[in-house]
């Protein structure tokens, strides 16, 4: 019996065309962002496999674990962010960037302040940290005058633009959070430690990574799907209940007030349950009844999104180190890291095809989008990936480290099977 042929990758935005040319920025701009990301995800997919029997352990305050934490977060999650925004503000929300010169500036000094910050946590290194930590600031301000202070004046979607720039303030408290623990190491003033951490966690992963995600999902997740009949009344309610409960759990960590720290958690938790049933919304009315391998991995990121739930709750029930450990991993290489891998396989190779082959439009000979990136491949980094995160956050919560090792192994083959597709794509004519 022949075997169905594979369902190409639909790569194609939907959002095309409802810019004008001008608008645009030159390709380079988020070009250098998503390669400069692309390499994070790279050190950091190969640092996760030497951590991850610490975090099995339950030793996820030590410096070396901070370090791949960075790697994903600064590295990876931040700098693409910065990249996707360059190139969606104007067909998302009807914003641009003021000057493209700043937005390479922004570009170099984030991706030195993040190097800084990494090898300050690795070696434990305070000055480095402070360096990094500046530079880091730095750029975010260069971006905040850049695109950020656009955000709240978006003509074409205000909710998506207040959604996105409440997350870039989130950032800046994470940022100022962050702060305080370096001055904490470097003895200028003495906080608790793990509540400063448990802060920053909070704020720069779901304060800043899943509120950035409501605000643009809102506006991309429907059009890719086609789910335009989906009821949209849970929306209106996940960035305010979650950026709300961020706040008010990080005021209880910082105050001491574990009554506060409790709130919080259940305002947030009601939040992203409610995204995750607006998600379930858009995939159960969309037009389109397959999905291509990069919707499947939205809906895994949405999954991990759910088991990152659980595990919140049951780590402000018992407090285990494992459990602490295993909620930033489903969090922000899950739940984050995931979806957003997800999102390059269909935004860089549209993005290509626009730069290498819209000016031959009508040659013959010319391939599709969907020829630039191979199914397979695309299946194999994401079965990876999935197989990877799901094996090592069950480890750590377990308490096993070669399990742990094994599932940070399979994560991090899916990383380099991405890599490898994307090198080709830059390579190819």
């Amino acid at each position: 019996m022949p075997q169905p042929a594979a369902r190409p990758l639909s790569t194609a935005l939907p959002v095309t065309g409802l810019a004008p040319a001008d608008a645009m920025p030159p390709f380079a701009l988020p070009a250098s962002h998503f390669a400069v990301a692309l390499g994070w995800l790279g050190v950091g997919s190969a640092c996760l496999v030497n951590v991850a029997p610490m975090l099995a352990r339950g030793a996820w305050l030590t410096p070396e674990a901070a370090a791949v934490a960075h790697c994903f977060t600064l590295g990876w999650l931040v700098t693409s962010a910065y990249g996707a925004l360059y190139q969606l503000g104007p067909v998302a929300m009807g914003i641009e960037a003021r000057s493209v010169r700043a937005g390479f500036a922004t570009l170099a000094l984030h991706t030195a302040g993040s190097a800084l910050v990494v090898a300050g946590l690795g070696g434990w290194l305070p000055r480095f940290l402070g360096t990094g930590w500046s530079l880091v600031a730095l750029a975010l301000a260069i971006w905040s005058w850049n695109v950020g202070t656009r955000l709240g004046t978006t003509p074409r979607a205000p909710r998506i633009g207040y959604t996105v720039l409440a997350a870039f303030a989130m950032l800046w408290l994470g940022l100022l959070v962050a702060g305080a623990r370096i001055g904490n190491a470097l003895g200028w003033w003495m906080v608790p430690r793990e509540a400063l951490v448990a802060a920053h966690v909070q704020l720069a992963a779901v304060g800043f990574g899943t509120l950035l995600v409501m605000g643009i999902g809102n506006r991309l997740l429907p059009m890719f799907l086609l789910s335009r009949t989906a009821p949209e009344w849970p929306i209106r309610w996940t960035a305010p209940l979650t950026g709300g409960g961020v706040l008010l759990q990080s005021a209880g960590w910082l105050a001491g007030v574990p009554a506060l720290v409790v709130a919080g958690g259940a305002l947030a938790g009601s939040g992203v349950a409610l995204f995750l049933w607006q998600a379930t919304l858009w995939f159960r009315h969309r037009a389109r009844p397959q999905l291509d391998p990069s919707l499947r991995q939205v809906v895994a990121a949405l999954a991990l999104l759910g088991a990152a739930l659980v595990a919140g709750i049951g780590t402000l029930a018992t407090g285990r180190p494992q459990l602490v450990a295993a909620y930033g991993l489903l969090l922000i290489v899950g739940w984050l890291g995931v979806l957003v891998a997800a999102i390059y396989s269909r935004i860089v190779p549209f993005l290509t095809w626009m730069h290498r082959y819209s000016p031959r439009v009508g040659e013959k000979g010319l391939p599709k989008v969907g020829d630039l990136v191979p199914v397979r491949w695309v299946r194999m980094a994401s079965g990876a990936w999935i197989g990877g995160i799901a094996t090592l956050a069950v480890a750590v919560s377990v308490g096993a480290p070669l399990a742990a090792s094994a599932g940070a192994a399979l994560f991090a083959l899916g990383s380099l099977v991405s890599l490898v597709l994307y090198a080709r794509l830059a390579l190819r004519s």
